[in-house]
């Protein structure tokens, strides 16, 4: 890297010059031509023929190095090299374990990037479900929609589908389907499993409705959970309120619907019939556009929280819905009391795109309303849900959904609603996919009649893309 004439004059990096030699001959070193008597005839190799042991030993002297004037300049940073890089491994270490307490800083592979210390998201969920947890990546549509992947028939034909807490039963659309747009559609005579069973069933949501034939055959979630004979609906239309979404269909994973169409969820049959994994799932709702999100089947996923989680017990319309009780909702010092007892309920709801909740919970709603521009977002006051003892606060830049410079109110009044009661009564809170965001979500139905519900904070920038 020198880039001089020999014979010039050329002044010495800081780095390279030690403190004693730092006033001597004003901090220069003559350019000496090759073939001199220095080193190996190199004036970059004065100090060639010191041995390595240096490196880890004492400082070489004069006489090993040749005359005085470049022995500092070459010798010494050989002897503190390795001790530098001892000092930065240490630093690095100490850095990650800081920066990111509950995770490891080696699992097997550097990462070196502290914002982001996991490979690309492809290679992520590969690194995901090499143990007994399976893990399905979440496609993020506009931060209102998630679904991933599902697997039907034999051989299997693909479904994207959202994973519904809110409901019981998993439908795709039936070749035989004229008005399901562009879906991916099911067509019986490509698998050699299928068995149908009954014709003109019927599947209600809060947002329409579906209907089309019960049929059975395998399905499979996560690559190897694999669920054969099971009953599900082959849809042959789908109401004009649900037909403008980019996924095919809905996998429910809790059980309402499924007393009228005699089905249970997939992941149901797996956990407690096949006994194939722990009878837990957990969801993770990406709050960035574009980035990925995930649920996992049979545990919970530490890189995807921030802290430890919190349990609730499950409410009185579980199984049927994943809920819990709700104690108080704050907006701005302002406490509702919704009612006593186990019958207010909120849902914890993976199916529905935001907060809704019914009209006496909140006192001033238009204090939480957002400018259509997002200017006001950063202003807005923040919400606190009280589940239990437990606070978990949402603030303006929480529950507001962004597209993109376009803003659009992520808490919302439950039509026909006035006050709290239980889900299983129509009016209970839906802490849909704004909350799920901010608050990674686990569910765990350890017994058919008991069940619980785990929170914690949700580590945004574990499936961070850019």
């Amino acid at each position: 890297g020198i880039n001089a004439e020999y014979g010039e004059e050329w002044k010495l990096p800081m780095s390279s010059v030690s403190g004693d030699s730092l006033f001597e001959e004003g901090n220069t070193v003559q350019l000496t031509p090759q073939g001199t008597e220095r080193g190996r005839g190199n004036p970059c190799c004065g100090c060639a023929e010191v041995e390595m042991s240096h490196r880890y030993g004492s400082l070489p002297n004069e006489e090993e190095c040749g005359d005085g004037d470049h022995w500092h300049s070459w010798c010494v940073p050989l002897f503190y090299l390795p001790a530098t890089m001892c000092l930065l491994v240490v630093v690095f270490l100490m850095t990650m374990a800081i920066a990111d307490p509950e995770k490891p800083f080696w699992d097997g592979s550097w990462h070196l990037n502290l914002n982001d210390k996991r490979p690309p998201d492809t290679d992520l969920f590969a690194e995901l479900n090499n143990g007994p947890i399976r893990v399905v990546r979440l496609t993020n549509n506009a931060l209102v929609e998630y679904y991933g992947n599902v697997e039907i028939g034999t051989p299997p034909q693909t479904f994207t589908v959202v994973f519904d807490t809110g409901s019981g039963v998993l439908w795709v659309p039936s070749y035989k389907c004229t008005k399901c747009g562009d879906r991916h559609k099911f067509d019986y005579a490509d698998s050699s499993t299928f068995v149908k069973l009954e014709a003109n069933e019927e599947m209600e949501y809060g947002g329409g409705h579906v209907t089309g034939d019960l049929v059975m055959d395998t399905v499979t979630v996560a690559g190897n959970l694999t669920v054969p004979y099971q009953k599900f609906m082959a849809v042959t239309d789908i109401s004009k309120k649900m037909i403008d979404t980019d996924f095919d269909g809905v996998m429910g994973m809790a059980t309402a619907g499924a007393d009228t169409t005699s089905t249970s969820p997939p992941w149901w049959e797996a956990f407690f019939s096949q006994k194939t994994m722990s009878p837990i799932f957990s969801i993770y709702i990406s709050a960035f556009e574009g980035d990925p999100g995930a649920i996992s089947f049979g545990g919970s996923v530490d890189l995807f929280r921030q802290s430890k989680i919190t349990w609730h017990d499950t409410g009185a319309s579980y199984p049927r819905f994943w809920t819990s009780s709700l104690t108080a909702v704050t907006v701005e010092s302002v406490s509702s009391d919704p009612c006593s007892g186990s019958r207010c309920e909120f849902m914890l709801d993976s199916g529905t795109s935001v907060i809704l909740l019914p009209s006496d919970l909140i006192s001033d709603w238009s204090a939480i309303q957002v400018e259509s521009d997002c200017s006001n977002k950063d202003s807005l006051p923040a919400v606190t849900f009280q589940i239990g003892t437990t606070e978990y606060t949402l603030n303006g830049t929480n529950y507001v959904i962004d597209q993109g410079g376009s803003c659009m109110m992520g808490i919302q009044k439950y039509p026909g609603c006035s006050q709290l009661t239980a889900c299983s009564d129509g009016c209970c809170a839906i802490l849909g996919q704004v909350f799920i965001r901010s608050y990674y979500a686990i569910y765990n139905a350890s017994s058919g009649t008991q069940g619980h519900i785990g929170l914690a904070l949700a580590n945004q920038s574990a499936l961070r893309t850019a």
